[in-house]
């Protein structure tokens, strides 16, 4: 079996809250249109979604695989969620994504070739309160466009990344500057990640206030390669963050931090790599507890 759905099937499950698909090797995506003339593609009460050993998967939708499209499509990279194929709004109550060990995925949430002018049926705020990502190897895009004025995410309250080797980053910038509800942030074993935030894309210059108000945890361990929290000039605010878990980050032992609370940012002077400690004094993190390991 290579699609769970065939397109005219969610149609007669209105109330289908939870898709849960695990252990099944060939299979490419969840619903395919199969060439049937159908309606719009309607989740509307799905709340909760998780896509486990699937290493065949390449999107959750595709169109007709006859058509030449698609079969372009099949050479191009994995993407979950296509915003030209499936706009967002169609899981617009989506609560909680969880992904793992879905070796083909390079993308989860494509924006390629969206301008906004063209997202007026978008959902702007996305309902996802959770999203986890564990043992995807070929991973490189959570978002592979700034959302920024698409789509919102600030009903996020906890992301985790496990073992997803090709990140470079984690969050957009427009992502991470509107995260009021997350409490939770954990990065693991992400071997090729260099900083928590990709770079703006306008403006790319001008300093950046990142606040966290919620955070209350915030987890990173083996991630070799961080160079900092944004390849920027920014600043963090972190009021309510009480556990800060490292583990060999970065490529020193001896960590401290401030905006980064906790990373230590590295500097290239004549080919040199110098480390620049930095000092915890003018962050509000009154009830912060460091484990080292």
């Amino acid at each position: 079996m290579k699609r769970l759905f065939s397109l005219s099937l969610p149609t007669c499950l209105p109330h289908l809250n939870e898709i849960q698909v695990e252990l099944c090797k060939v299979l490419e995506g969840i619903v395919s249109d199969a060439g049937e003339v159908a309606g719009p593609l309607q989740f509307a009460e799905l709340r909760i979604l998780t896509l486990n050993w699937l290493p065949s998967l390449i999107d959750f939708y595709s169109e007709d695989e006859t058509s030449s499209k698609v079969q372009q499509k099949k050479t191009q990279v994995g993407v979950l969620f296509s915003h030209k194929l499936l706009p967002f709004n169609v899981l617009e109550n989506l609560e909680e994504l969880k992904v793992s060990y879905c070796g083909s995925l390079e993308v989860i949430f494509d924006l390629e070739g969206t301008r906004k002018e063209e997202t007026h049926d978008v959902v702007k705020s996305s309902h996802l309160r959770k999203l986890t990502l564990r043992e995807l190897p070929s991973l490189k895009h959570v978002w592979n466009k700034d959302p920024k004025n698409i789509l919102g995410f600030q009903f996020l309250s906890t992301v985790e990344a496990w073992d997803c080797d090709s990140l470079k980053y984690l969050f957009p910038a427009s992502v991470a500057k509107a995260l009021p509800q997350l409490h939770f942030l954990s990065i693991t074993s992400c071997r090729e990640l260099e900083t928590i935030v990709g770079r703006e894309e306008e403006g790319a210059d001008v300093p950046i206030n990142f606040v966290f108000a919620r955070v209350t945890e915030l987890h990173r361990q083996q991630l070799p390669k961080l160079m900092s929290f944004y390849p920027g000039t920014y600043s963090t605010e972190w009021p309510l963050l009480q556990n800060l878990y490292r583990k060999f980050v970065g490529r020193s032992w001896n960590i401290s931090g401030s905006g980064l609370l906790g990373f230590e940012e590295f500097h290239c002077q004549n080919g040199l790599e110098v480390s620049i400690q930095l000092s915890l004094a003018n962050q509000k993190v009154p009830n912060l507890f460091i484990s080292s390991f």
